[in-house]
């Protein structure tokens, strides 16, 4: 399985990830993360990882739930963090 980059505990991604990537796609990054984190913990845990680019089987398998389970978890996210982008 592929390294979590998200570290949940203080809702900051890692750094030497973070500085492989572009300052400009960082601040996106890091602004997305501000919103992810702002969801409920189900579908920020589903979200984390998506923007991580694990499937959604993968995903299902590291959060102990149903792929239908999964589906459910980012629509709902994505929702919600369409009002953040248009408000």
């Amino acid at each position: 399985m592929r390294p979590i980059i998200y570290n949940g505990n203080d809702n900051t991604l890692d750094y030497d990830i973070l500085c492989a990537i572009s300052q400009e796609n960082a601040l996106l990054l890091n602004e997305i993360t501000a919103w992810i984190t702002e969801l409920p913990v189900g579908q920020k845990d589903a979200m984390s990882l998506l923007v991580q680019d694990f499937s959604r089987e993968e995903i299902a398998d590291h959060l102990g739930i149903s792929s239908k389970a999964v589906e459910m978890r980012i629509y709902k996210a994505r929702k919600k963090l369409q009002r953040y982008v248009y408000a």
